[in-house]
């Protein structure tokens, strides 16, 4: 697979030492077209973690690597463009994260044949070729809007909405949640959230204004590039940024791009969502159990001993209000063009 180098060094952390889970995970899949074992992710932090920089020095050992050259004769010798494959509709699945974006996925996959999900999960489309994304149907995972631009072909792009202060307090028990690791330390939102109450996470300094908390819908739809990240290693808005300086603008751009996309669910209303889907998207999807709920969720990832899910209070409400006035003003928005659709299912 090529890869964008310069991308992904622009998306990475500044110079640090250690290697982190999600730079060993996002090498392997961006490089090598698949996720590490467990095993290879603390081989990898092993080796590669006391070098002077880490993350530079982790993909040049990948990218020398059997496995990547074979791969790469793969890509050239049996992935071939084929006209019919670029003209072929495919799906995107935008997924916001705590979203129901991976019980959808369970049911979108089931609608295209073994072996034509793309395994690419984060904003790496770029990095691959045209070959590679013709070959696939559908592409589901944590991308920004404008990276489904890149999938060649005609694509009908979905996503799926939740009340953003049910969002961000479902995603924070779900980082809680997890099974303590030397990468998640006070540089990651997992780690901040493990230490800190849910009223003392939201009003942390790196929380407050990171991309994937502050009004974090509304830049999924409108962002065009990365927010810089800061020396204490954590992302976060600039004043300059549309959300920022321009919200009215940020809203109604995020808006445009929800309204015209082939279609769009709400967690709230899931099953009415996975019908509309249907019809719009000329789609035969059953339904399937919820997956990744945190109350029936069983992983090795989480932690057996983790504390109860924090609940919703009025003051936890108010600070959430302050970080998602765009996200509810635009869920506001969906939720009555969504009535709307869904209203002529019956």
């Amino acid at each position: 697979m090529a890869v964008g180098l310069l991308g992904w060094a622009a998306r990475a952390m500044p110079r640090r030492t250690g290697l982190n889970r999600a730079d060993v995970v996002r090498g392997y899949v961006w490089l090598l077209g698949r996720e590490p074992s467990r095993d290879e992710i603390l081989a990898a932090q092993a080796h590669f973690g006391a070098q002077p920089e880490p993350l530079h020095v982790f993909q040049n050992g990948l990218i020398v690597s059997e496995e990547f050259r074979l791969r790469r004769i793969h890509v050239q010798q049996v992935m071939r463009v084929d006209p019919v494959d670029l003209m072929r509709r495919k799906i995107v699945l935008v997924h916001i994260e705590k979203c129901g974006g991976t019980t959808l996925r369970t049911m979108l996959a089931s609608q295209v044949a073994a072996g034509r999900v793309c395994p690419e999960h984060f904003n790496g489309l770029a990095d691959w070729t045209a070959n590679e994304l013709a070959a696939y149907d559908l592409f589901a995972g944590h991308f920004d809007l404008v990276c489904a631009h890149v999938v060649p072909g005609p694509c009908a792009v979905v996503t799926m909405l939740r009340e953003p202060r049910a969002r961000l307090l479902s995603l924070y028990n779900f980082w809680k949640a997890h099974r303590p690791h030397p990468s998640f330390d006070e540089r990651t939102l997992v780690g901040l959230a493990q230490r800190h109450s849910a009223a003392e996470f939201f009003g942390h300094r790196s929380v407050v204004r990171h991309p994937n908390i502050r009004d974090a819908m509304v830049g999924q739809l409108t962002r065009r590039i990365a927010s810089p990240i800061l020396a204490d290693g954590f992302a976060m808005l600039q004043p300059d940024d549309a959300i920022l300086a321009a919200p009215e603008a940020a809203l109604d751009e995020a808006w445009q791009a929800l309204a015209g996309l082939a279609s769009f669910g709400l967690v709230e209303q899931f099953e009415r969502s996975r019908l509309l889907m249907n019809r719009q998207l000329g789609l035969d999807m059953q339904p399937v159990a919820p997956q990744q709920a945190l109350d029936t969720l069983t992983s090795p990832m989480l932690d057996p001993n983790r504390p109860a899910p924090e609940t919703m209070t009025p003051p936890l409400a108010a600070m959430l209000d302050a970080l998602t006035p765009l996200d509810q003003a635009l869920y506001a928005r969906a939720s009555h063009a969504f009535s709307e659709r869904a209203g002529r299912l019956a």
